[in-house]
């Protein structure tokens, strides 16, 4: 069965605490909390080919920008880029398709 692991931090279960609780509603506050913000969320992250099988994410709060943060862990984080060879591919992808040449090259 396809599976993606999922760690929940600390971050996301006290803001899930904080917020998720009042005394009128029990804990009917906190299964919608869960239910609006980190179901719909890792919805999309499926939809959207941030995480898929075999994964392993962790799902955290950014409190700064009040918002779901999933991070990939182990395997499948992400590798470090060169930015500075990035973007000389690109320059050089850029004048191939223009048929432009860089000045002072013949």
């Amino acid at each position: 069965m396809p599976r993606v692991d999922i760690t929940f931090d600390d971050s996301l279960v006290d803001m899930l605490a904080a917020e998720g609780y009042r005394p009128e509603y029990g804990a009917r506050e906190l299964k919608h909390q869960i239910r609006s913000l980190v179901e719909t969320r890792f919805a999309r992250a499926i939809l959207g080919g941030e995480a898929t099988q075999g994964d392993a994410i962790r799902v955290g709060w950014d409190a700064s920008a009040e918002q779901l943060r999933i991070e990939p862990v182990g395997n499948n984080a992400p590798k470090p880029q060169n930015v500075s060879k990035a973007k000389n591919t690109a320059k050089v992808e850029e004048l191939s398709a223009t048929g432009e040449r860089e000045s002072g090259a013949q």
